[in-house]
């Protein structure tokens, strides 16, 4: 399934691209210029709280373990570590000759590794706590519902406990409800049919962007989406002889994502997956530009129905342009509105 290059954006998520040799790339290859969650995550990372796996990718959709959560959560908070301290329970003589491996006080952390000091410290301020057998399981799964409690309370922002009758996480899902934590945009992340569900380590990264950035010791403070970095996406340097180029090739097409079906045939054209590349190739291609506010109308003209266009056709290669329909209008439309031919209205 390939990327889609645009969509509707609500207005609090649209990027700047402005192409510049300076400017800041999309920090990770596999985080789309359109990713819900990519302000967050650049803003993170260029504070340096956060960063991708050695082969430089973030695996956004995947899901966030309890200590890698806890790094990001101490770290957003400004928390110091404390020492990783040894904590056992006394032994029973019978049992002295055994031998053990010092934890901190879950048999599951070991004090010698490296997130010792981040559970210790998470511990001692009961930002976390461990299951009822004692363990901590460090690589267990994040749910939504825990994130918030962790974080929320990492960031003092809730200190209420659940009255009698409410489930433990009642209090946390009501603030986040109450601070437009709960949701993005027109998107809710929350459903209260499921609060156990799993939160993925792109949402997780911009819930701790936004509770950063707000002051949750004002009652009525809200998230402000202004304080959202600006973004701006750098030309990739592509080899734009490769786009337009096809194939009947199946297996060919199937190991590489630029490759995409042209209706009605067995033909795979390889096309631009993302913004960067389509950029790239219209403006060596065509000497042309796409900006935000072509996309835009775009959008809205085919949502109009100017463009008689099934959604499969909209996002399929457009002839041998090494474009999809969908991005071949927005640098048609963005081209009108530069030479006066459009404002800001629906064809």
């Amino acid at each position: 399934m390939f990327h889609s290059f645009v969509r509707k954006i609500p207005l609090v998520l649209l990027l700047i691209l402005i192409p510049s040799s300076s400017a800041l790339a999309a920090a990770y290859p596999d985080v789309d210029y359109n990713h819900p969650f990519l302000r967050g995550i650049v803003g993170m990372t260029n504070d340096k709280l956060i960063n991708g796996y050695e082969d430089k990718t973030f695996h956004p959709d995947d899901g966030i373990s309890r200590i890698e959560a806890l790094k990001i959560i101490l770290k957003s908070a400004d928390v110091s570590l404390a020492p990783a301290q040894l904590i056992v329970p006394p032994v029973p003589a019978q049992d002295l000759a055994r031998p053990t491996k010092k934890s901190i006080g879950f048999p599951d952390v070991p004090l010698d590794t490296w997130y010792a000091p981040y559970v210790n410290t998470g511990e001692q301020l009961e930002i976390i706590h461990g299951y009822e057998d004692g363990l901590f399981r460090p690589q267990n799964k994040v749910t939504r519902v825990e994130s918030y409690k962790m974080l929320f309370r990492a960031f003092k922002a809730l200190s209420d406990a659940p009255v009698e009758g409410e489930d433990w996480f009642t209090p946390y899902v009501n603030y986040a409800l109450q601070h437009n934590l709960a949701n993005y945009g027109d998107n809710p992340l929350l459903d209260l049919n499921n609060p156990h569900s799993l939160i993925t380590r792109a949402e997780f990264t911009d819930l701790a962007f936004r509770m950063r950035n707000i002051s949750p010791l004002i009652s009525a403070s809200r998230f402000n989406e202004g304080l959202y970095p600006e973004v701006k996406i750098a030309v990739a340097s592509v080899d734009v002889q490769k786009y337009g180029i096809s194939t009947t090739d199946k297996r060919l097409a199937s190991t590489d994502k630029h490759y995409r079906l042209v209706p009605g045939t067995k033909v795979y054209m390889y096309t631009a997956m993302n913004f960067e590349e389509a950029l790239a190739i219209v403006k060596a291609t065509f000497q042309k530009n796409i900006t935000v506010k072509g996309i835009e109308l775009s959008q809205d003209n085919y949502a109009a129905g100017a463009y008689p266009f099934s959604k499969a056709v909209w996002q399929s290669p457009f002839e041998k342009t090494g474009l999809t329909y969908e991005q071949w209008y927005a640098m048609k439309v963005t081209s009108m509105i530069e030479e006066g031919y459009l404002k800001d209205k629906v064809l």
